[in-house]
């Protein structure tokens, strides 16, 4: 039984740290900020990757939301738009209940990034879906434009 508990603690243990790292690396990296041709964002991908598969707060929604909007950015950005549009999917469901202007901002970065594939199906209704999150944030007189 103690072996058992020590087993979960040292997962538990594993995933904070893998956790804090990708929350320093995603400090770090600000997609923002940086061109397409720094090469960051390949360097993200296996970091945010590995911080979306393993994370176990699941209390930590808005953190886990930035995880993934910068996953999918950071896809983008690296010309793979199918992985891209996947990781936006999850984002945007996360983001609907939410309520994250940070999170928002992201998408934002998202839906401009996204827009050099807004002929291929997929991305142009996820772009769809990402811009009627944006603008639910606008106020009102900002929405229509």
């Amino acid at each position: 039984m103690k072996l058992l508990s020590r087993l979960s603690q040292a997962k538990v243990r594993a995933s904070t740290i893998a956790h804090r790292i990708a929350r320093r690396h995603m400090r770090r990296w600000r997609p923002e900020r940086r061109g397409l041709s720094s090469g960051i964002p390949k360097t993200a991908l296996p970091i945010l990757e590995k911080s979306r598969t393993e994370w176990l707060d699941h209390t930590q929604v808005r953190d886990y939301a930035l995880c993934v909007s910068r996953l999918a950015i950071a896809y983008a950005a690296a010309g793979a738009p199918e992985q891209a549009c996947v990781a936006a999917d999850e984002v945007i469901g996360l983001a609907q209940g939410l309520g994250s202007r940070r999170v928002v901002g992201q998408i934002d970065l998202l839906y401009r990034r996204l827009a050099r594939w807004r002929q291929d199906p997929a991305v142009a209704r996820v772009r769809g879906r990402l811009k009627v999150l944006i603008d639910s944030f606008k106020p009102e007189t900002e929405a229509g434009r």
